[in-house]
């Protein structure tokens, strides 16, 4: 009986010094809380199309102001920092936070990411966003797949800063004009593999509409904050933005459904 306790003992040890990998290993999504007890959000963003879903001030893993795990609402999945090569972080790749400015790339090496096994399906994005500083091709946000379907920063032919633009490896969208460095918007962007159009739009405006013939043959993989893949595992493009919150879904949302979780994001953010 005594050595067996001792193997036990020994087992518990060993669980609990991997215990940040297998944290999640049998991690089951909660229901949604009541509303009379906390803040929800709307029932849409429980209906099993939510695959990332990130605000700032819940489930951020931070010390200091210094970011180094966000942890999605309905998976449990926990985006994390990571070096220009693709290998682990150290502190020099830890986003910041301050509560009134959210979640903070410095547009130099900061990056969360996290891959989702599986996953290949395109769906609508929100994220409420503000860019603290433009330079021309940094990212704000992107896929983690082929094709690096991202929103970026970018100097066209309708000018420089503070365009962004819906973009991929094949080239980008024309530009949303009207979001001034420093000031908050909620960026919707939605890449349709069945047309080939990326759309994205800023709050309630005219949509921009993308025709990137190549869409077909990428993929969603993933989610990177703050950068984009190189040739991945590696990162590049590094864009010195805040997020207050983000939700990347495995499906195009319908009207009624977008219109709630925007209706949800500017309320609590704008």
């Amino acid at each position: 009986m005594k050595k067996l306790s001792t193997i036990l003992i020994a087992l518990l040890l060993l669980l609990s010094a991997e215990g940040q990998i297998l944290r999640y290993s049998n991690y089951t999504a909660p229901a949604p809380p009541e509303p009379e007890t906390e803040l929800r959000g709307p029932d849409e963003l429980w209906d099993g199309h939510s695959v990332v879903w990130l605000e700032h001030d819940t489930l951020l893993t931070e010390s200091g102001g210094a970011v180094s795990a966000w942890t999605d609402i309905v998976n449990g999945y926990t985006l994390l920092p990571y070096a220009s090569d693709g290998s682990a972080g150290t502190s020099d790749n830890y986003p910041s936070w301050i509560a009134e400015n959210g979640v903070v790339f410095d547009g130099v090496n900061d990056v969360l990411k996290y891959m989702v096994s599986g996953w290949t399906t395109f769906g609508t994005v929100y994220a409420v966003v503000k860019q603290v500083s433009w330079t021309n091709a940094d990212v704000l946000f992107a896929y983690a797949g082929t094709g690096s379907v991202r929103v970026a920063q970018r100097t066209t032919g309708e000018g420089s800063s503070p365009n962004v633009h819906a973009a991929s490896s094949t080239g980008y969208s024309l530009a949303i004009t009207n979001l001034p460095l420093d000031t908050w918007g909620l960026i919707t962007l939605e890449p349709i593999t069945d047309s080939t159009d990326i759309i994205i739009q800023l709050n309630d405006n005219t949509a921009i509409t993308y025709d990137d013939t190549n869409l077909g043959s990428y993929t969603s993989a993933g989610v990177i904050l703050g950068a984009t893949h190189a040739a991945a595992p590696a990162l590049q493009r590094y864009g010195n933005v805040a997020i207050k919150a983000i939700i990347f879904r495995d499906q195009i949302d319908d009207s009624a459904t977008r219109a709630a979780i925007k209706a949800y994001l500017t309320e609590k953010y704008l």
